[in-house]
């Protein structure tokens, strides 16, 4: 019962996706750009089949997605499926990294909040348990790049070089040096 509602709900969404993409505009030209010559735009849309009937190009949409056949990158000269698995490794070490975490300070948060519940560290852990579900990952993820890495220099900062943000709101760069222009 269970699967077969996850197998509606994945034919529901892809079409759904598919459609969307449509209604941004014709995917040719959106590839080619607005400045592209006619015989550009008409080779683009022969190459990826955008020329047949809209429910032919989603019946092979369907088939190619069931065959995990997800084309070529447009950017670069390589299967798109093989992109994803080059970075699968690290994907994979950043989930298993955010779930530690999770857990490390989740599991605490909830012994505190059920033992002491009525108290302020009830109320504390609550309310941090709140923020950490509200606050999106993305401003989160920010936040404590700033807090951690750039602020209390705990951690190296991402690989991000002379980004403005090394420069407003680090006390000191990293690793700790004597002068700025040897480290950065």
């Amino acid at each position: 019962m269970r699967l077969g509602q996850t197998l509606l709900a994945l034919l529901g969404v892809s079409t759904i996706l598919f459609f969307v993409i449509r209604l941004t505009g014709d995917p040719a030209v959106l590839i080619a750009g607005d400045a592209a010559r006619p015989e550009v735009i008409e080779r683009i849309r022969r190459e990826l089949g955008l020329d047949a009937p809209l429910h032919v190009q989603y019946v092979r949409f369907l088939v190619r997605l069931l065959l995990a056949d997800f084309g070529n990158s447009l950017w670069y000269p390589q299967s798109a499926l093989k992109l994803v698995a080059l970075r699968l490794p690290e994907t994979l070490r950043l989930l298993l990294a955010a779930m530690l975490i999770s857990v490390a300070v989740g599991v605490p948060l909830g012994i505190v909040a059920a033992v002491r519940r009525g108290s302020v560290w009830g109320w504390l852990s609550t309310l941090v348990a709140l923020l950490g579900q509200s606050v999106p990952s993305f401003l989160l993820g920010v936040l404590l790049v700033l807090l951690f890495a750039l602020t209390w220099s705990w951690f190296p900062p991402p690989l991000v070089r002379d980004h403005w943000l090394t420069w407003c709101c680090r006390p000191s760069p990293w690793p700790p040096c004597p002068s700025r222009a040897s480290c950065v």
